[in-house]
């Protein structure tokens, strides 16, 4: 991304769960609430001397939460993990998208991801692979 967007200066990524309950007929249900979690780095342009500054342009947990910058607020619009509504709050306070417009986005992203993963359900349903999808395997 050559632009991305950006809350109080740091990068973020937002963490949706969405859990399928039939594949035939598809049908699943999107949490109403996630997670969205942030560098602990101010973000600049990716330039060779920042380049591997993995707690500016990565916003993996894992990498973060070593971070003498990470933040474990309790509260839920505060720290380097935040819920997600107040992250889209805080976006549409700024002049951005609401946060209705935000979510209404997210469950279009959901529902083409899973028509997108229809066939391969299919597949692992019609074959009785069904612990292919269980996360246990």
């Amino acid at each position: 991304l050559t632009k991305p967007l950006l809350v109080d200066g740091y990068k973020f990524d937002c963490r949706c769960y969405v859990i399928v309950t039939s594949v035939v007929p598809l049908r699943a249900y999107l949490f109403e609430e996630g997670l969205a979690r942030f560098c602990t780095t101010r973000y600049e342009k990716p330039r060779q001397r920042n380049l591997s500054n993995a707690c500016m342009h990565l916003t993996n947990y894992a990498v973060n939460k070593r971070s003498s910058a990470f933040s474990a607020a309790t509260a839920h619009d505060a720290g380097s993990k935040r819920s997600i509504t107040s992250v889209f709050e805080l976006i549409a306070s700024e002049g951005g998208p609401s946060a209705e417009e935000l979510w209404n986005e997210v469950q279009v992203l959901a529902e083409r991801t899973l028509l997108a993963l229809r066939p391969a359900l299919l597949e692992c349903v019609a074959g009785g692979d069904r612990g292919a999808l269980h996360p246990a395997g």
